[in-house]
């Protein structure tokens, strides 16, 4: 199954493929459903200036399955190295699925699962809300919050609400 718009015309032939299935965009909150039923996840990223300052947001989705990845080996991805399995050629592709279609390892499935916690949004947000509450680099004067207001009294709650909000 293949999540996501299609841009390329190389893509649509992937349906002459009796095991691929294009599945168009699909409402985000579905998802998860659909990794159910995935036993590999693949980030097939063609290498360009653009994929390389990538940081894919789908491999922690993937993680957070728990699912072994395959993926182009783009910078970002690579720092999970022993959790991806990496291929750069079409043949190396085909490869490294196999081998990640054979997975056994629970260990692996938990770090994955880690690592997508520790990169959550949430987890990004406290961190930054640590970041400044230590760097003492709050606002000490007035703030104009989005509802309006903005006295000294309601900082507390501002910073509070910043950091919990997410981005």
């Amino acid at each position: 199954m293949l999540f996501g718009r299609v841009e390329s015309s190389e893509i649509y032939e992937l349906r002459k493929l009796a095991n691929v299935r294009l599945m168009g965009e699909v409402p985000y909150s579905t998802l998860r459903y659909h990794f159910a039923s995935i036993d590999v996840c693949v980030i097939p990223f063609r290498i360009s200036p653009l994929t390389l300052a990538t940081n894919p947001l789908k491999l922690y989705e993937y993680f957070a399955c728990g699912h072994p990845v395959v993926s182009s080996p783009v910078p970002e991805v690579q720092e999970y190295g022993k959790l991806v399995y990496f291929a750069s050629d079409p043949e190396e592709f085909i490869a490294q699925l196999e081998e990640a279609m054979e997975e056994d390892n629970p260990r692996a499935a938990l770090e994955r699962r880690l690592v997508a916690e520790r990169e959550s949004w949430t987890a990004r947000c406290v961190s930054l809300g640590r970041h400044l509450l230590d760097s003492d680099q709050l606002p000490l004067e007035t703030t104009t919050l989005a509802d309006g207001s903005g006295t000294a009294d309601n900082m507390s709650r501002a910073s509070s609400k910043a950091v919990s909000c997410g981005f």
